[in-house]
């Protein structure tokens, strides 16, 4: 007789004989101590069951065959080992899908304990996660079967904060072992990275429901701080179900929250969270939250905004719906807006030329390799390859020291400055007499930077600074009161600390004897436009990372 006409008890039968048969030999293989093999055979067994949803009783007797199997294991199996992790956990879910919430809990925390002694990030994510679920489960659980009281409201609420957090942490862990395995090319590695991408859309799914079970017993009427573990897309998530009772007020507390770093001021918000990560899904998500009235002018611990995210990701359809959302809530005329867009990409330019590409160089500075000459050649090899880069920064330009004496005049008919430069580097030649004064060439922005179309020339400076053996503030009373040359000041101040002990770059002050300098008072720093100021701080925060390779 063909299968197709064999009973239904038979066709039933063969599942239970099939993962009993399974069982025994993995029993077999574990009494020889061929452990591969036998937790090989109660995987099989597992899946098979859970494969035939008409064998859930038969999956009890399959759980409690597997209970004694773990039990000769614990006498010949160290508890840190691998295959341990995987089998509690396999043990974790096949009892919470039988309801037997209290062992699922003790298998997923055990799972969690071992996983993380073993370093085993994507598999701490999915314990923590399936902990986060069991506690939804109980709590629903309580609310179901016991009286209603306002002990059970509590315990059940309590219950759901710590589903959120568990929950959130293992999102988290998710986005931290995805970025891992996106950069591995072996077949595992791979197939881990789709399974991490699941576990992470199961992770925000879970905590919708969760927060869903909250609104229902109202119990966020005010913004709950789950601590600094917790992620942006909750924040969303909990908004956006206060938004769905009508609570405009305290979602849009929510929208304009996350988690903030120690010590620092800014946080990164849902909008920053969706903006960095293009998908369809998030761009749905972004038009809801703006629509809502999120603030998308804030920015996080590193100076960055939701546009700057944008740009960064290049993200182009986050991009135009941010600075549509910019337009409508602060009354932005088209220029304004541009002036938006192109501090985003310089801070973009910035951040990818003097982190990426400029830094690395940096920390081989103590290699006894010529830095400096590294440093102009990579920067001029980023401006030919980018056409982007090229239009927003001016390359490395320059005024030989021999032609620079010869000029005579270059501001006031009493030409201070220009005496003032003399001097200053006829001090500079004193202290080094190494200089080959032939060779020295100097940049100074009235003749270095294009005064018909400056623009490209003043961002770059930075850059500049970086590419230079020297630096000469010429000092007077309004320098530190002139944000550029805080710029300037920072910058240099940065790449010549004395905690390096292969120093490349020097800082030499050309004082008056009257003059005042301070330059880390930056509350006094003048700006003609007030917005340019979150360039300047940005610089700032990107000089302060160049000195943490220094020191």
């Amino acid at each position: 007789m063909s299968t197709n006409d064999a009973p239904p008890t038979r066709i039933m039968q063969r599942p239970c004989l099939e993962s009993s048969r399974l069982m025994d030999q993995g029993r077999a293989h574990l009494g020889a101590r061929r452990l591969e093999l036998s937790l090989q055979r109660f995987t099989m067994a597992l899946h098979l069951c859970e494969s035939h949803p008409h064998l859930a009783g038969y999956k009890y007797q399959v759980l409690e065959m597997l209970r004694q199997a773990l039990d000769l294991m614990d006498e010949m199996v160290e508890p840190l080992t691998r295959p341990r992790v995987h089998i509690v956990g396999e043990m974790g879910t096949v009892v919470r899908q039988l309801g037997r919430l209290d062992e699922a809990k003790e298998a997923f925390t055990e799972q969690y304990a071992l996983a993380k002694q073993l370093q085993m990030e994507h598999v701490m994510c999915r314990a923590i996660s399936n902990m986060g679920i069991v506690n939804y489960q109980q709590a629903l659980k309580i609310l179901e079967e016991e009286p209603k009281t306002a002990l059970r409201e509590k315990v059940a609420t309590d219950r759901i904060h710590l589903a959120v957090e568990q929950l959130a942490q293992g999102v988290e862990l998710a986005k931290n072992s995805k970025n891992v395995e996106a950069e591995a090319s072996f077949r595992e590695s791979t197939t881990r990275y789709q399974q991490v991408i699941a576990w992470e859309s199961i992770g925000y799914s879970r905590l919708s429901l969760c927060y869903t079970a909250l609104a229902s017993l109202d119990a966020i009427d005010t913004a709950r701080d789950l601590g600094g573990s917790i992620l942006p897309m909750s924040c969303f998530f909990h908004g956006r179900v206060l938004l769905l009772q009508g609570k405009t007020k305290l979602a849009l507390e929510q929208f304009n929250s996350g988690p903030r770093k120690d010590g620092e001021l800014g946080v990164t918000t849902p909008t920053m969270a969706m903006c960095k990560e293009p998908s369809a899904e998030n761009r749905g998500y972004l038009c809801e939250i703006i629509g809502a009235g999120a603030d998308l002018s804030m920015s996080d611990s590193d100076g960055y905004t939701a546009l700057d995210h944008a740009v960064s990701s290049g993200n182009s359809e986050a991009e135009a719906l941010v600075l549509k959302g910019l337009e409508t809530q602060l009354s932005l005329s088209r220029s304004e807006l541009e002036s938006l867009q192109k501090e985003a990409r310089l801070r973009k330019g910035y951040r990818e030329i003097l982190q990426e590409k400029l830094r690395p160089i940096l920390y081989q500075r103590d290699k006894h390799i010529d830095c400096i000459k590294e440093l102009r050649r990579a920067y001029a090899d980023i401006l030919s390859a980018d056409p982007e880069e090229k239009a927003m920064f001016d390359n490395l330009k320059f005024v030989k020291y021999t032609d620079f004496q010869s000029l005579n005049t270059l501001d006031d008919t009493s030409h201070t400055q220009y005496r003032r430069m003399l001097g200053a580097i006829e001090l500079l030649l004193q202290a080094n007499p190494a200089i080959d004064v032939q060779k020295l060439c100097i940049w100074m922005d009235f003749a270095c930077v294009g005064q018909d179309s400056p623009g490209i020339g003043v961002s770059a400076l930075p850059f500049i600074i970086t590419q230079c053996d020297a630096v000469i503030s010429l000092v007077d009373d309004a320098y530190y009161d002139r944000a550029w040359c805080c710029v300037e000041a920072m910058m240099i101040s940065q790449l010549q600390r004395p905690t390096s002990r292969h120093p490349i770059h020097r800082w030499y002050e050309h004082i008056p004897l009257k003059a005042k300098h301070n330059a880390e008072n930056t509350t006094k720093w003048g700006l003609h436009r007030a917005r340019g100021m979150s360039l300047i701080m940005f610089l700032e925060r990107q000089s302060r990372l160049l000195g943490e390779v220094i020191s």
